[in-house]
């Protein structure tokens, strides 16, 4: 899945979890004004099985995150959340980035569509890919 400048632009007056949260195959976790991006794909349904489900820190989980299968998140070519990794890294709250301040968003949902870029081990959640305006 692939959001482009021009679609982003129709959208700006929403959130970016607003956005994303059109995007087949992202659940959005709310909590205030922080927001999470995971799989559809859980454990407890068979799909996946890479959804073992990470620890969530007491701040995520404080914030509205729930056990799921966060997808690892990267900014601009940097990873800013990896899933199930120890200690758990903090969630990246997607709507720390406006929409308007977004150039881009690429999303993969399985490990066999993730460019090599970005297929970590443990990326079996998924990857979502943010580039910003510069």
């Amino acid at each position: 899945n692939f959001i482009d400048r021009e679609s982003l632009a129709k959208v700006e007056h929403r959130t970016t979890s607003m956005v994303l949260s059109s995007l087949g195959g992202v659940r959005v976790w709310q909590g205030g004004t922080q927001a999470f991006v995971s799989s559809t794909r859980s454990a407890s349904s068979g799909q996946c099985g890479f959804c073992a489900g990470a620890a969530l820190r007491p701040e995520d989980f404080a914030a509205g995150a729930r056990p799921a299968c966060y997808l690892d998140v990267y900014v601009d070519g940097a990873l800013v959340y990896q899933h199930d990794v120890s200690p758990p890294m903090p969630l990246f709250n997607v709507n720390s980035l406006p929409p308007d301040q977004i150039e881009a968003v690429e999303m993969y949902a399985s490990a066999v569509q993730i460019p090599a870029r970005f297929n970590k081990t443990g990326s079996g959640c998924g990857v979502l890919v943010i580039w910003t305006r510069r």
